[in-house]
């Protein structure tokens, strides 16, 4: 069985990350989240899940991705090229052991 050095939160926000629309986290009062690919209606309610700002950082000091205005007070942050192919090697690792 291959190890995977991602700690459950981490490979969470990967997979959030990569499947939002631009490949961003956007910052909310409880942390951060990945706005839903489809659109909510004025009155709906989602189930968005939100990522505390230490998994965050720590995908940041991993290079996997980066604030988008250049601080830790950016609004945003946005996946690497590194930050996408590790997404990438989640999904697919997830996908087959599915199978």
């Amino acid at each position: 069985m291959p190890t995977n050095p991602y700690t459950p939160q981490i490979r969470a926000a990967l997979l959030a990350a990569a499947s939002a629309p631009h490949h961003r986290l956007r910052r909310c009062a409880g942390g951060f989240t990945a706005p839903p690919a489809e659109r909510v209606r004025a009155g709906g309610q989602a189930q968005v899940p939100v990522f505390t700002r230490r998994t965050v950082l720590r995908l940041q000091r991993d290079g996997l991705l980066a604030f988008d205005d250049g601080t830790e007070y950016s609004p945003t942050v946005t996946l690497t090229d590194m930050g996408l192919d590790a997404a990438r090697d989640l999904s697919s690792t997830e996908q087959g052991a599915s199978v």
